[in-house]
């Protein structure tokens, strides 16, 4: 019995320090994992809504440059598909923009831009007014 318990002397750790100390790492790593796959996950997520507000800007932009009297819904209203952007592989998009003449002689156009990847379906819609020159 006197050889199984540990003398003062004895240097070393022993089999149930290992394990406990093993459990300890693995419940830590555990742990980290799950906030490392949630870091991930939200990255993610702000790539695809800046991916959206991006497009839908875009297209704001380009319209910024046409006089609002040569906007009309006829030829302006549009649904553009298969859009994709450098920083985001195998993901496309949707955008849809909608030309509205108002009373006052100014044009509303509102853009909207959907994901089309089933595991991150978002979409933004932006609008803007659009007065004349």
């Amino acid at each position: 019995m006197k050889s199984l318990l540990r003398n003062k002397n004895q240097a070393g750790i022993t089999l149930i320090e290992i394990i406990v100390s093993i459990s300890i790492l693995a419940i830590i790593a555990l742990a980290l994992e799950s906030n490392i796959l949630t870091t991930v996950r939200n990255h993610k997520t702000i790539q695809v809504i800046s991916a959206l507000n991006n497009l839908a800007i875009g297209k704001l932009e380009e319209y910024g440059a046409v006089n609002p009297q040569d906007m009309d819904s006829s030829s302006h209203d549009s649904t553009e598909t298969g859009l994709t952007v450098s920083y985001l592989s195998g993901f496309t998009f949707t955008r849809v923009t909608d030309v509205t003449q108002n009373a006052d002689d100014t044009r509303t156009v509102i853009v909207t831009v959907t994901s089309n990847h089933p595991a991150y379906v978002r979409s933004v819609t932006l609008d803007t007014v659009y007065v004349r020159w």
